[in-house]
């Protein structure tokens, strides 16, 4: 499997996260109808990078998966979250530790079964999950932030 593409998609989707953010201020709010914020969403996403990272091998700093897991939901409370500087920051470290982990993992690690049981029936293979939540994944969050900022009364980032 040829990762090239796959890093390019999380390099660009890590981009427009930084991009979304960018003027955003209070990641917390709650705007009405909007379920998740760009706190919750932007460690969900932290999460998600850094547990295929060590999946791959490839150490990556723990999340709290109560707070940005499966099943959690947000809290409109900005004290509930890191700054953010911190999550941005958290980010980016667990985004390196994924894009360095897909640089050196063997064909045969991609090729193993997707140990995440709930997942596995659309991911068969760790190679499938990491393309999964590369594009599926990184995409609805994105989208979700989307929503949020226009929620906000942010202009839009693309188009």
């Amino acid at each position: 499997m040829d990762l090239n593409w796959v890093i390019k998609a999380l390099e660009g989707n890590a981009g427009l996260l930084r991009a979304m953010l960018a003027e955003a201020t209070d990641l917390a709010a709650q705007p009405a109808n909007v379920p998740n914020h760009a706190a919750w969403i932007t460690g969900h996403l932290t999460l998600v990078r850094a547990s295929l990272a060590n999946l791959l091998g490839q150490p990556a700093d723990p999340v709290d998966m109560r707070k940005y897991g499966p099943g959690s939901s947000p809290t409109p409370h900005a004290a509930d979250y890191p700054t953010k500087t911190e999550l941005l920051a958290a980010f980016n470290k667990a985004h390196a530790a994924l894009v360095s982990a897909l640089k050196t993992t063997k064909p045969e690690t991609l090729a193993a079964q997707n140990p995440i049981e709930q997942l596995r029936a659309a991911a068969p293979t760790i190679g499938d999950l990491v393309v999964m939540m590369t594009a599926s994944h990184d995409g609805l969050h994105l989208g979700q932030l989307s929503v949020w900022r226009r929620a906000m009364g942010l202009n839009r980032v693309i188009g």
